[in-house]
């Protein structure tokens, strides 16, 4: 639960931990990983809104009424969302800190309880599913440790051998060398006149 406090993980652990145990944990690692991803927006989320901008119009669109979304409905998307997204949106939204951790803080709590009773209406449920991958773990740490191998592998590879795209500058001074050489200042223009 410390190291993924993620949905399913959190009701796949819940037949084994105390309501006690799983609710502060839970709380304390969602918190701590949504929050540095409130910083992460703060100090680069309006550099990254424009990255995605400039991929495509209809990233740029997307991104835009994003925007205007998250604006007007901050407050309740921060405490009843309490995602890593809304948390980037939130930092480079500007929210205040202060009142980013009284909202997340709060939704964080509900969410974290409500899973743990959705978890004990279904509890015979997950004690056979953790049971099933207790009797497996040590193939299916095998499995999963060989496919994420190959995953990066693979991944490595296809980035690899993708063409990079030259910048504009590049081009520019690819089609115009002249250009390039004098920083297309105006001496440079003039000594060519």
């Amino acid at each position: 639960m410390m190291l993924d406090a993620r949905t399913h993980g959190l009701l796949l652990a819940s037949p084994k931990v105390g309501t006690a145990e799983f609710i502060v944990v839970g709380v304390a690692s969602r918190f701590f990983v949504h929050t540095l991803y409130f910083i992460l927006g703060r100090w680069y989320g309006e550099a990254a809104l424009r990255w995605v901008a400039s991929r495509s119009r209809l990233a740029s669109r997307v991104s835009a009424r994003t925007e205007r979304a998250f604006n007007r409905f901050a407050v309740p998307a921060v405490l009843i969302l309490s995602n890593k997204p809304v948390c980037i949106l939130a930092g480079s939204a500007g929210m205040g800190a202060a009142w980013f951790v009284v909202l997340h803080l709060a939704g964080t709590i509900l969410r974290i309880i409500a899973i743990r009773m959705l978890a004990q209406s279904n509890h015979e449920v997950l004690g056979g599913i953790d049971d099933v991958i207790d009797r497996n773990a040590g193939w299916l740490t095998v499995v999963f440790v060989i496919g994420t191998i190959a995953t990066v592998t693979l991944t490595a590879h296809l980035h690899r051998r993708r063409p990079r795209k030259p910048s504009a500058a590049a081009a520019a001074a690819a089609v115009h060398p002249e250009v390039a050489s004098d920083n297309g200042s105006p001496e440079g223009r003039r000594e060519d006149t």
